[in-house]
C-alpha cells in the first residue's frame, strides 16, 4: 500500500500486486521480459529497441510474420492507437498505465508473448483483472488478449466474455474499495 499512496496512483501491475500480497516495484532483470518486451516494441511500434542473441532475433522474426499475417490480428490493428497512455479516476482512485492496442468505441487488446502450449491453457493463464481495469477506463467491452506462442508460434486469440469480465469488475471494485479506505486512514 505504501508503494501506491506514494505515487498517488495505481496502475495494473501494482493493482495486482496488492491483490496478491506481492511488493510491486518492477519486473528486474529477466530474458523472457526483454523478449516480450522486445516483440512488443517492434510488432506495435516498428521500431528496434535492443539487439537480441542471434536465435532469438530468428524466433522474434518468425513470431512477427505469424501476427502480420493473422487475419484476426491484422482486422483488430486496423485503425487502432498502440501503446495508448492514460491517467483515469476510477472510484476516486487514480489509476495510469498503457494500453497495447486501442480503437475507440471499439476495442481494447493486450498483446502477450507465452509458453502456452495451446489456446486453452493461454486462456487459463490470463489475469482478466488487466481486462476489467482497461475496459472500466475506455468504456470499451470488447477486451483481447492477443497470444503469440514462443514454443508454438500460433497466434492464440482470447476475448474475454461479458460474463468474464463482470466477474472481474466486482473483484476491482473491491481492491479500489480497499484502497480508498486505507488512503482515508492514511491520510
Amino acid at each position: 500500500m505504501d508503494y501506491i499512496n506514494q505515487r498517488g496512483y495505481i496502475s495494473y501491475s501494482s493493482l495486482a500486486c496488492y491483490r496478491d500480497g506481492k511488493e510491486p516495484g518492477g519486473y528486474g532483470e529477466n530474458a523472457a521480459f526483454d523478449f516480450g518486451t522486445e516483440l512488443h516494441s517492434r510488432f506495435l511500434e516498428h521500431r528496434v529497441t535492443k539487439v537480441l542473441s542471434l536465435p532469438e532475433e530468428k524466433l522474434l522474426a518468425e513470431l512477427l510474420s505469424v501476427l502480420q499475417s493473422h487475419k484476426l490480428v491484422t482486422e483488430i490493428m486496423k485503425g487502432s492507437y498502440v501503446e495508448a497512455g492514460f491517467v483515469h479516476p476510477v472510484q476516486g482512485v487514480l489509476i495510469k498505465g498503457y494500453i497495447d492496442i486501442f480503437k475507440p468505441g471499439k476495442l481494447v487488446a493486450d498483446l502477450k508473448t507465452t509458453s502456452a502450449p495451446n489456446l486453452k491453457a493461454f486462456k487459463e493463464s490470463m489475469d482478466l483483472l488487466q481486462a476489467a481495469i482497461y475496459t472500466t477506463v475506455t468504456g470499451v467491452k470488447e477486451f483481447y488478449y492477443i497470444g503469440i506462442g514462443k514454443k508454438t508460434k500460433e497466434v492464440y486469440p482470447y476475448r474475454v466474455t461479458s460474463a468474464e469480465l463482470k466477474s472481474e469488475y466486482k473483484t476491482l471494485n473491491q481492491l479500489l474499495n480497499e484502497i480508498r479506505r486505507s488512503k482515508a486512514a492514511i491520510g
